[in-house]
């Protein structure tokens, strides 16, 4: 049978175009003698802007949109769900962030009544497994300087009814205001992250969309033009809600568990205004007594550059907001920890250069002679002067394990990170002092590769009194000991805790190969560390499955992300969740796996392709309305 293709609305019926209303620019209007003719340029896009303001988040987009029982469809229907857009089809150019699994898919997709192998633990049934990612919704700008930060968000949601029910899975984009702009222009206009120099006339169009055509409430801070938020890097969920975020834009609020977009996230009304100065991380963390949220923002564009700690109440309230100058240049920040006095951050060299935004280069730069920060500022606080800034050695840490305070001295807390050598942003920067590079700890890793790492910092004496890789090379070349993307209990987030969890590295990268320049490393197994014994167990993904998959490559299965989710009383009973993509059958199942060995407890079967993406998250059963879909 065919597809139950939803109506999409042609472009072209869409509101006004400004590519129509604008009067093309000949070479050389922005300077010289022709300089007068800026002001009618900026007229004319000015009075196309206008005409769109008062657009609101709209409840269907240009794409076409499947929901069905998955017993309806034939394989070749599946497959065509999954198939990439016809634009990167036919591309002349490649780029490697656009290939490998991360292909954007062309369609919205509901598919119900999945089968479930194996049992489904009681503890997961009624949830809601969430995953974000990029899905370039149309061809960029440039092909060469697309990146995986700049696609438009989309959610992966896979819902647990149970084990005779199955499952259902969906993905729905999320309607942010920059895709709502582009697909009524029918063009990508955002040129994003490795090419922030503004291009002009679009630049002044783009400017206007902010702050009119959004009705006045923008969803990124002003400093942020060329770049869209396609809110595709984090997936939060607090008070019965999931955010989407992009760490230099504004969360968007989603509603379960039919994923509609509600709009821009105010914090239940009490910060309406907070994007035009503030952005949200990826990585909020949720106290598991107080059911409190705490994020950050940053700003790398004003002197001196600073970062913002912001707390929400259970019901995701405003709590307070305080603002922190960095003790260091304008730094890109991804994550940071918690523990149950105090807020831990995370400040390393990756820095944004501005001249070479001008120029059109790589916009960010990591600096080898420049110390890593920790910055440490008490929960109670409401003063920046109450930060202790801490010195460490150069590395960067774009991922926080977990972070307490030493139940033996309360002067002292203990964080873990997944440490790098450096990185290169996945291609947004450039190296900086590199002579001066060196690694305290034996052998030097790759770019954008990491090791799990302790910190023990004393807060009353300001400084690092440890640091400790976690592992080492191993006799055995097949074993693991470079992973990332990690999660400990949830009940444990901000509490001594014996285990964690992350993602190893493919075989290639464990042995020591470089991931390739322009591509992104692949994860191909799923670890735990016992942090008391340093006892490392592993599972690649040929075997997690519950049974080899004979003659397979290591490299047929990905994933990018996992999700703990509790059991029982113990830390480690519980559930790991984790979406492996299956990257030669073009399929992808969502693995349950028992938290304390590793084996199969159950997967969801999704017989059509998934791409790969970013951060996850779990909404367990009775956390949202039922009712809302």
């Amino acid at each position: 049978m065919e597809p139950l293709w939803g109506a999409a609305r042609p472009v072209d019926q869409g509101p006004p175009r400004l590519r129509e209303s604008l009067p093309a620019a000949p070479k050389g209007c922005w300077k010289g003698p022709e300089a007068d003719r800026r002001v009618a340029c900026l007229a004319v896009a000015t009075a196309a802007v206008l005409r769109l303001r008062g657009r609101r988040i709209s409840r269907r987009g240009t794409h076409p949109s499947t929901d069905v029982a998955v017993a309806q469809l034939d394989a070749a229907e599946l497959r065509q769900l999954g198939r990439p857009p016809a634009w990167l089809r036919e591309a002349e150019e490649a780029n490697l962030q656009l290939a490998n699994g991360w292909e954007p898919v062309s369609s919205e997709v509901t598919l119900r009544n999945l089968r479930i192998r194996g049992h489904l633990p009681q503890h997961v049934q009624g949830g809601i497994f969430l995953r974000n990612g990029p899905n370039q919704a149309m061809s960029p700008v440039s092909m060469q300087d697309y990146h995986i930060f700049d696609g438009h968000g989309m959610i992966h949601a896979v819902h647990f009814l149970g084990d005779e029910e199955g499952a259902t899975y969906a993905r729905r984009y999320v309607r942010t205001q920059a895709l709502q702009f582009e697909e009524s222009e029918g063009q990508c206009l955002y040129t994003g992250m490795k090419k922030m120099l503004p291009q002009f006339p679009t630049f002044f169009r783009l400017l206007f969309e902010k702050y009119f055509g959004s009705s006045g409430s923008t969803d990124s801070p002003y400093w942020v033009i060329q770049n869209r938020n396609p809110a595709n890097n984090g997936c939060t969920v607090h008070a019965g809600r999931v955010l989407a975020t992009w760490e230099a834009g504004w969360a968007y609020e989603l509603r379960l568990p039919d994923l509609e977009t509600l709009g821009l996230f105010d914090y239940e009304g009490t910060w309406p205004d907070g994007a035009v100065t503030d952005n949200c991380s990826a990585h909020g963390k949720q106290d598991p007594e107080t059911g409190q949220l705490i994020t950050i923002s940053y700003n790398m564009i004003e002197l001196p550059p600073w970062l913002r700690v912001i707390t929400a109440s259970a019901d995701g309230a405003l709590e307070k907001s305080v603002k922190v100058p960095l003790p260091s240049g304008a730094a890109l920040l991804h994550d940071f920890g918690i523990t149950q006095r105090r807020v831990i951050l995370n400040v390393g060299p990756l820095n944004l250069v501005p001249l070479k935004m001008v120029s059109g280069a790589p916009p960010f730069d990591f600096d080898f002679s420049a110390k890593c920060y920790f910055g440490i500022l008490s929960r109670s606080s409401d003063s920046a002067d109450d930060v202790i800034w801490v010195e460490a050695e150069n590395c960067f840490n774009f991922h926080v394990l977990n972070a307490y305070d030493d139940p033996t001295d309360p002067a002292r807390v203990i964080v873990h990170t997944f440490r790098q050598d450096y990185t290169l942003g996945l291609g947004m920067g450039s190296k900086l002092n590199e002579e001066t590079r060196m690694s305290p700890h034996g052998r030097r890793l790759q770019g954008d590769t990491a090791v799990l790492h302790r910190w023990v910092i004393d807060v009353s004496a300001a400084k690092v009194v440890e640091s400790t890789r976690l592992h080492q090379p191993p006799a055995d070349p097949r074993r693991s000991w470079l992973s990332d993307f990690g999660a400990v209990n949830p009940r444990y987030v901000g509490r001594p805790h014996r285990y964690g969890w992350s993602l190893g590295f493919d075989s290639e990268i464990q042995a020591g190969s470089p991931v390739p320049e322009g591509s992104v490393a692949r994860f191909t197994r799923v670890l735990k560390h016992d942090l008391e014994t340093g006892e490392l167990l592993e599972r690649d993904f040929l075997h997690s499955a519950g049974a080899c998959v004979v003659g397979a490559a290591e490299s047929r299965f990905a994933c990018n992300d996992l999700v703990v989710v509790p059991g029982g009383g113990s830390e480690d009973e519980a559930s790991l969740l984790l979406l492996v993509h299956d990257l030669v059958e073009e399929t992808a199942e969502l693995r349950v796996l028992d938290a304390a060995t590793l084996n199969l407890q159950c997967a969801v079967e999704i017989p059509t392709r998934v791409p790969l993406g970013f951060h996850c998250s779990f909404a367990a059963a009775g956390s949202f309305d039922l009712g809302e879909a």
